[in-house]
């Protein structure tokens, strides 16, 4: 069977993202798929890996430019799907043209609202919904939020209404390798003293063959020695695991794997030299990865970093890294200069190496003025990292409070600032809470449990 997916437009985001893990994880020899694209596609396309995906580009113009409908009709008609699947409000109408045309299979789903849309009360935009609802077969929603939405306000039938959570790919999101028994040597202040404050060595602190010429590690704190290359393993869950940050001389936590003398880490490569040298003597990386649109709300986070740098007692040692590109890249980038921390701040624009820029933080943000379901917080969780977010749309079904991480209200600069500079005094809070997040996505956030889910639909509309 072939799967034709509309979209408005293939570029960078969250929903290219599912999509593209979607097709790699999808059985080929079931399924084919096509894109159709109703204002063109970008390189994200080239990660798709599994199978082929043609792409076509209908050209709507900007504007009320209903060309494309007839342009859809005839590509149908030269492509004879079997099911039609839609996403999200711009591509909705695409539902009319493919019940005209008489696609067996039609199904809708919904990723997240409109910035100008936010809470899903714009009543144009629920007229079409609701009038769409005559034609489209089977909903998904990626969250329970958006599915109560769709019940509630557009009057979607339950039984026609699945909802499915985005997974993620947690060999290619995970903690970085480099794993060693946590020492307890008495020269780490180790022992069985049954404190639950770790001596430096288990804060982090570089081990000796890391530190530079003057013996101290982050923060001034003395060296402890390495533990030794025969030690044995340990059996999982009897010993903590700690694995190397990719900072040269500093460490993260990471879980033990469930199967004795396996890890879930990725290899540690070394960082570019110009990473290497921003993050040198950093004792807090803040970061964030995802389109710096307006619905995402940086500038929030770049005001609470600049707050944070003037109240820390060790400012220096803070970072902030945004990896991104978008419309408000310039705004963060001048308030940055205007406060005089460029060097502590950067904002390197897209990337295709965003796994190893996450195992570069050591605190995950998303301050969005609304989401469906983040994949950035998946990813972030998967590589063990605590994630502060605004409790917005589906996050605060990902977001466990005090657990994996904290939200706060849209905007709240002041809040964002308080729950950040107790992240910079505590890594050791850093650290359990990456734990939790990590074990909670290999429990619940796995893309082959989505990939099933969303070929349960396709087949029941087959």
């Amino acid at each position: 069977p072939l799967i034709a997916h509309v979209v408005y437009h293939f570029g960078t985001g969250g929903m290219e993202n599912g999509m593209v893990n979607l097709f790699n994880h999808l059985p080929p020899e079931r399924f084919r798929h096509v894109v159709i694209c109703q204002t063109g596609f970008g390189e994200f396309r080239k990660r798709i890996t599994a199978q082929q995906v043609d792409f076509f580009d209908l050209g709507k113009q900007p504007g009320h430019d209903y060309r494309w409908m007839p342009r859809l009709f005839k590509l149908l008609d030269e492509l004879r799907p079997d099911i039609l699947h839609t996403r999200n409000l711009n591509a909705l109408e695409a539902q009319f043209v493919g019940a005209f045309w008489g696609v067996k299979g039609r199904v809708h789903g919904e990723h997240g609202r409109d910035m100008y849309d936010l809470d899903g009360t714009n009543w144009k935009y629920n007229l079409m919904r609701r009038a769409a609802r005559r034609v489209v077969h089977q909903y998904i929603a990626v969250s329970q939020d958006l599915a109560h939405w769709l019940k509630q306000t557009v009057h979607v039938p339950p039984e026609r209404l699945t909802q499915i959570y985005n997974g993620v790919d947690t060999e290619k999101f995970r903690p970085v390798l480099g794993a060693v028994p946590l020492p307890t040597s008495p020269a780490c202040g180790g022992g069985a003293s049954g404190k639950d404050t770790l001596p430096a060595c288990e804060r982090g602190a570089p081990q000796a063959d890391t530190l530079p010429a003057s013996g101290e590690g982050r923060g001034g704190e003395k060296a402890c020695p390495a533990p030794s290359p025969s030690q044995p393993p340990p059996r999982a869950g009897e010993e903590k695991w700690v694995a190397a940050s990719p900072r040269a001389g500093e460490e993260k936590y990471v879980p033990a794997s469930p199967l004795a003398g396996e890890e879930k880490c990725a290899p540690a490569a070394p960082l570019a030299p110009e990473i290497a040298d921003f993050l040198r003597g950093a004792t807090c990386v803040i970061g964030s990865v995802g389109r710096m649109a307006a619905v995402k709300n940086y500038p929030s986070l770049v005001q609470a970093f600049i707050r944070l740098c003037g109240q820390s007692s060790d400012p220096a040692g803070l970072r902030l890294i945004i990896v991104g590109g978008g419309p408000v890249r310039a705004e963060c980038q001048a308030l940055i200069d205007a406060a005089g921390l460029s060097r502590q701040a950067w904002f390197p624009g897209d990337r295709s190496d965003t796994p190893d820029w996450l195992r570069a933080f050591d605190v995950f943000v998303l301050p969005s003025l609304g989401e469906g379901i983040s994949n950035t917080i998946l990813e972030a969780m998967a590589t063990g990292l605590p994630v502060v977010a605004t409790r917005v749309g589906g996050t605060p079904e990902l977001v466990v409070e005090g657990e994996t991480g904290r939200m706060f209200a849209p905007g709240d600069v002041a809040s964002l600032t308080q729950i950040l500079a107790g992240y910079a005094s505590d890594p050791l809070r850093s650290q359990r809470e990456g734990l939790a997040a990590r074990a909670r996505i290999e429990r619940r956030f796995s893309w082959p449990r989505a990939a099933a889910a969303y070929q349960a639909v396709y087949e029941g509309l087959l």
